[in-house]
């Protein structure tokens, strides 16, 4: 889902920050998910 990561950026070398930013994202869907699971 949100786990896309643009080719762009893997091609640039920003690697270790795009991955960074991946988990901060990740972390936070997984947060967010978690906060309004229903049951």
């Amino acid at each position: 889902m949100f786990f896309v990561i643009p080719a762009a950026n893997l091609s640039t070398g920003n690697l270790q920050r795009s991955w960074k930013l991946l988990s901060q994202e990740i972390s936070f869907w997984m947060m967010l998910m978690l906060n309004w699971r229903p049951f």
